[in-house]
């Protein structure tokens, strides 16, 4: 918004975030939603949420927004109970949800431990791959009633001007990588175990399934076949069997 209150560092006393753009909201711009799905549901605090995905259109804003519905609070002193927390990684910086300088976010700051809405607004000019995390830092009251009535909290997520960002890496509290396999892309997170280790494992040119690409040797890969092309996989499909 424009005028005399407004036109300042969000969020803000004379115009919150701002005014609804239709315009945009229907303009075909990619966007990657998930509301309350309950694999994206935490139970306990220090889990967290990560997706990746990349910009789809330089000439853009990127934007990203986590929203829930927090337990009800207390009468008297604070009134918010459970605690999520946006961190976006773009550019080899990191973005803090709801750290502004004016109307876009900057890196550093702090995590916001009250709002129950949490936004990171980047300018049109930033590309590249990009990851998303939600961390759950702190889950002591049921946000999702009706259910098991357990410690939970579930959340809507809302990435504007994004591709790719498929299901989230599940990370549960307190764990650590120990190792990994690549074939087929697996990971084991197992507490109390600080020294990660990664695991190659040998595969052929016919296992790898990028469109329009071959394997050479190298990079894990031993004794590879002949080039093969597979052709463009439409979105959705089904992954190639290994042969």
């Amino acid at each position: 918004m424009t005028g005399a209150t407004a036109n300042d560092t969000l969020w803000s006393d004379a115009q919150g975030m701002g005014e609804l753009d239709l315009g945009a909201a229907f303009d075909g711009t990619p966007r990657i939603l998930r509301d309350q799905l309950a694999g994206d549901t935490f139970t306990a605090s220090g889990q967290s949420r990560t997706f990746s995905g990349s910009v789809a259109d330089t000439n853009l804003p990127f934007r990203v927004t986590v929203a829930w519905t927090d337990a009800p609070g207390n009468t008297t002193g604070a009134a918010y109970n459970n605690d999520l927390d946006l961190t976006v990684n773009i550019g080899g910086q990191t973005y803090l949800g709801n750290v502004f300088s004016n109307a876009w976010s900057v890196p550093g700051g702090a995590a916001d431990e009250a709002d129950n809405v949490e936004s990171v607004f980047l300018p049109a000019g930033v590309a590249g791959a990009f990851t998303v995390t939600i961390t759950a830092t702190s889950i002591n009251s049921i946000g999702v009633p009706n259910g098991s009535n357990g410690l939970t909290q579930d959340f809507a997520l809302v990435l504007d001007n994004a591709a790719g960002a498929g299901p989230p890496v599940i990370v549960p509290a307190g764990a650590t990588l120990s190792a990994e396999n690549a074939c087929p892309p697996t990971a084991s997170l197992t507490p109390a175990k600080p020294s990660p280790s990664i695991s190659r494992c040998k595969t052929s040119a016919q296992s790898i399934r990028p469109s329009h690409r071959h394997a050479a040797s190298g990079g894990g890969i031993d004794s590879p076949g002949s080039p093969a092309v597979y052709g463009a996989l439409p979105a959705g499909a089904l992954p190639l069997p290994n042969r």
